[in-house]
């Protein structure tokens, strides 16, 4: 059956708590244009207590945002996450503040 096509999220209502992570050094959507994700590796020092695998970090206004569950590149409308053990893993589940929880395999 065809790829499904990728449809863009509802605008973003971005999470206000908990705050940061107050450790790290160097905002990461500095210099970045509006809309950008952040990679994993320069988001989490900032964001340590998100789950690197399903999260995503949304740049505005030169400052950076995580993305509630749903969102993002990898967690897109369909739910998709990483492959592993030949099982696609899904990013759908939220925790109380809306963030991503432990990816799960499909069926």
């Amino acid at each position: 059956h065809p790829e499904p096509v990728y449809k863009h999220p509802e605008p973003v209502h971005y999470n206000v708590h908990p705050q940061p992570h107050y450790g790290y050094k160097v905002e990461p959507c500095k210099n970045k244009p509006d809309g950008d994700y952040v990679i994993e590796g320069e988001f989490v020092h900032k964001y340590n207590y998100a789950d690197k695998v399903c999260s995503f970090v949304k740049c505005a206004n030169g400052f950076s945002f995580l993305t509630k569950c749903g969102l993002g590149t990898r967690n897109d409308d369909y739910g998709r996450g990483p492959l592993k053990d030949g099982k696609l893993w899904l990013c759908d589940i939220q925790d109380n503040y809306g963030r991503c929880g432990k990816p799960y395999p499909s069926h």
